[in-house]
């Protein structure tokens, strides 16, 4: 197995539009705001719809819903294995020169683990197809998603800009609650696979037989990626009262059997933000996925979310990876809640909770806090509005 300081060398070695003209020279890009666009190289297009993003470093097509990293490319070009990919990687654009010490020992067990991964992450690609193709449907329902999501000419209600809802591949789960698991009936996948990724769960009828049924119903799909950019879970945003007993927002489920997905150890938006943090010196730490999208729109590619606000201590030991500083942005919130015998704003508490294991670990610790209104809730979303905005909100050392 390689070691985890080398696939980060590799996927930091080169961008996607460079790696992309090296592999498929004969191909012509066209810029295309802060993307760019071509014919399609997976299949058949009439129209340029495959798109590189600099900004994620990924390639995506929504033509045959394709989506690709660095490593991920050469693998689809070259035919390589993911080990093969990133030593192409390092010898081609890298600047390790000896590749006798990128393997580290594993055990069988360690092998064994390491396949599950693999195929659980191989299930995810086909569930994220699922999503983004729904959510680019005709229906009424995909629709009404889009309209919730992007921010277009023709719709400037819209949450967040478009070409940033595209980049990150969101997607749209139908409300049937089967639909996704009449779709990987079709495709041949094993149900209990979904289950143990965690987009899916079972009962068991009269009859001891297991009926299956979607985890997410009418919901807007956010993924969720790993440091190398595969998605490994979700944050699904209700649309309607179909699940109105659930929360707003809801993640992918957790279980001994999901090798790829947990709680506390999934940091939403790692995948870009390590690159950025690291020309940055600073990490900006949200309480949820929408204020890292919203950032993104203001060109703020060095913030990062988990999942429920606080920071456990895995989490953070990831950080520091990056950076030793730490910027919180909590929300402005009109709730109070008692933290060591005092109260304070429910925003506030995201910060308390995690400073003391931040400084534990040596990071050096600032926030940067919204002006808040009497009886008025903002988030980071909502109130960042431009980049000025940002820039011009002073951050004061924890």
């Amino acid at each position: 197995m390689i070691k985890d300081e080398y696939i980060e060398e590799a996927k930091d070695s080169v961008t996607i539009v460079t790696l992309f003209k090296d592999l498929y020279p004969d191909s012509k890009l066209q810029k295309c705001g802060s993307r760019y666009r071509c014919r399609c190289v997976f299949h058949a297009d009439t129209n340029p719809s495959l798109y590189l993003e600099p900004v994620t470093n990924l390639a995506h097509c929504f033509g045959c819903n394709k989506t690709f990293d660095v490593i991920g490319l050469v693998r689809e070009r070259m035919n390589f294995s993911f080990p093969q990919a990133v030593e192409y990687l390092l010898k081609t654009y890298g600047r390790v020169g000896d590749l006798q010490d990128i393997y580290e020992k594993v055990s069988d067990e360690d092998t064994k683990t390491e396949k599950i991964k693999e195929s659980q992450l191989a299930v995810m690609q086909f569930v994220q197809e699922f999503y983004t193709k729904e959510y680019a449907s005709d229906s009424i329902y995909a629709k009404t998603c889009r309209d919730y999501a992007e921010k277009r000419l023709d719709n400037p209600d819209g949450r967040w800009d478009s070409e940033r809802v595209l980049t990150f591949g969101f997607g749209y789960a139908p409300a049937s609650g089967h639909a996704l698991v009449d779709w990987a009936c079709r495709k041949g996948l094993k149900l209990d696979m979904l289950v143990d990724v965690g987009v899916a769960s079972y009962y068991v009828d009269s009859k001891g037989r297991k009926r299956y049924c979607d985890l997410f119903k009418d919901r807007l799909t956010i993924p969720q990626r790993n440091r190398w950019g595969q998605v490994i879970a979700y944050t699904a945003r209700r649309l309607s009262d179909i699940d109105s007993c659930e929360a707003k927002y809801m993640n992918s489920k957790c279980s001994d059997g999901n090798l790829i997905y947990k709680k506390d150890r999934t940091i939403f938006g790692i995948d870009v933000a390590g690159r950025y943090a690291r020309q940055e010196k600073v990490l900006f730490l949200m309480e949820g996925a929408p204020d890292v999208i919203g950032l993104y729109t203001l060109g703020v590619y060095n913030a990062v979310a988990s999942n429920g606000g606080s920071w456990s201590p895995y989490q953070l030991e990831k950080l520091k990876l990056f950076t030793d500083k730490i910027c919180f942005v909590p929300d402005s919130d009109v709730e109070m809640v008692e933290v060591d015998g005092a109260e304070v704003r429910r925003g506030e508490s995201f910060v308390f909770r995690s400073a003391a294991i931040a400084l534990s670990l040596g990071f050096k610790i600032t926030v940067k806090e919204i002006p808040g209104k009497q009886g008025v809730k903002n988030d980071v979303d909502s109130y960042f509005k431009t980049r000025e905005l940002w820039l011009n909100t002073e951050e004061e050392d924890f």
